[in-house]
């Protein structure tokens, strides 16, 4: 067994691990930018530009805290990248940044903070108030709220059921039910549960996996974005090789 242990911690330091240690999954916003994969306004478009990708990525983050590296016990990869004291990882960066507008770096790690403090979820809060923003947007809505909006605020909100937040606590599925107009067209989820930080119109695959997954959209029951980005592999069509 401890043979094995140090194979597996020698095997943990190449080069598949390399990003994880120097970057963490942030790094990966600015090549899902680039691949047209990165989610943002509720879904309505699947890239936010090179220059705004570059605001949210690692080094845009590090200028608006210092950037430091922990890891969990016993774990010789270290992928836990801290902006200001505030832990980021992709799904995060992804929910309160791109798909809700924000892209300033102090404002995404300011409702990660929030998030962290208020024990919500930040993927089905970025999607639940992304959701809102386009109800807004469309006119459903008459609240206060959008795109780039400063978000604490309203986690705050949600987190204590105060008045729109009563509703944005009921999760995107939930609140397009009440809120009608046509809003469940674009309340994005599956089985009540919010989406992952992947363009599924551009990764059938992913999409396929989300739809089957007994959870929903959950990315950890079904990391099938893998296949999607495996070369030689058409990720418009999941019935293509």
């Amino acid at each position: 067994m401890r043979a094995r242990a140090r194979d597996l911690a020698a095997r943990s330091q190449g080069v598949s691990t390399d990003k994880y240690r120097r970057l963490g999954t942030a790094s990966n916003l600015e090549t899902f930018d680039r691949l047209r994969i990165l989610p943002s306004r509720n879904f309505q478009a699947a890239a936010i530009g090179a220059a705004r990708a570059k605001r949210l990525a690692p080094a845009g983050l590090a200028s608006a805290g210092e950037h430091t590296r922990a890891g969990c016990a016993g774990c010789t990869i270290g992928c836990d990248h801290r902006y200001g004291g505030q832990r980021l990882e992709y799904e995060t960066q992804f929910a309160l940044g791109p798909l809700c507008g924000v892209d300033d770096p102090a404002r995404l790690l300011a409702a990660a903070r929030a998030c962290d403090e208020l024990g919500l979820d930040t993927i089905s809060a970025g999607g639940s108030l992304a959701f809102a923003m386009e109800c807004c947007e469309r006119g459903l809505l008459d609240w206060p709220l959008r795109f780039g909006d400063d978000l604490v605020p309203w986690l705050a909100r949600i987190a204590r059921r105060d008045g729109p937040g009563d509703l944005l606590a009921e999760g995107t599925r939930r609140a397009a039910e009440l809120i009608g107009g046509g809003s469940a067209a674009f309340a994005c989820h599956v089985k009540g549960l919010e989406l992952p930080g992947y363009e599924p119109r551009a990764m059938q695959t992913l999409a396929l996996g989300l739809c089957v997954a007994s959870r929903g959209a959950d990315h950890n029951r079904s990391g099938a974005y893998q296949a999607d980005l495996r070369p030689g592999v058409d990720r418009y069509h999941a019935d293509r090789s």
